[in-house]
């Protein structure tokens, strides 16, 4: 993960996926570039992750050196990984947050379906709550007044043009 201190250590994620019940990607944002560098690399830890949450049952498992939490709501599957130097209690809020939001974002009627249709305002929240595998933000109601804060309409009530807008309004801040 690079030259990160210590406290961007414990709040830091490798990657934040989301599947079907079968396996197959719905989102998926991989922050790590040494550890996957490469769409192969990315299919083999969707692999893993899914075939260790068969076996194992578990929520928290360790595949490659990262600790992988899961989470399953609906028809998704959302995993969540970290250095094995991070903090999984931290990495388990994310979850619980990311899920929290949709969840908010999609009034009760979070699905595979329902994040397709909206894909790009799942990755504009995506972005609201972790920035290049650090994590910002545990909170869901912080989140939630932030992008409100920004913007009269929720996000989504807004257009794909709004969105793209909004996301520019973001870009140029940074």
């Amino acid at each position: 993960m690079g030259d990160r201190s210590v406290f961007d250590m414990m709040r830091s994620i490798s990657a934040l996926v989301l599947l079907d019940l079968d396996g197959s990607r719905l989102i998926a944002h991989y922050y790590d570039k040494a550890t996957f560098p490469d769409l192969k690399s990315q299919k083999v830890f969707e692999r893993k992750v899914m075939r260790q949450k068969t076996l194992l049952k578990s929520e928290i498992s360790f595949i490659d050196d990262l600790i992988c939490l899961n989470l399953n709501h609906s028809d998704i599957r959302f995993f969540v990984a970290g250095p094995l130097g991070g903090n999984e209690l931290v990495m388990k809020e994310f979850l619980a947050c990311v899920v929290e939001l949709l969840r908010v974002m999609f009034k009760e009627t979070l699905s595979c379906q329902s994040l397709m249709e909206n894909m790009h305002a799942v990755f504009i929240l995506l972005d609201e709550i972790c920035e290049a595998g650090v994590i910002l933000e545990t909170n869901p109601l912080t989140i939630v007044d932030r992008l409100r804060a920004r913007s009269v309409r929720s996000i989504e009530d807004m257009t794909l043009g709004e969105l793209l807008e909004f996301a520019k309004e973001k870009l140029m801040t940074m």
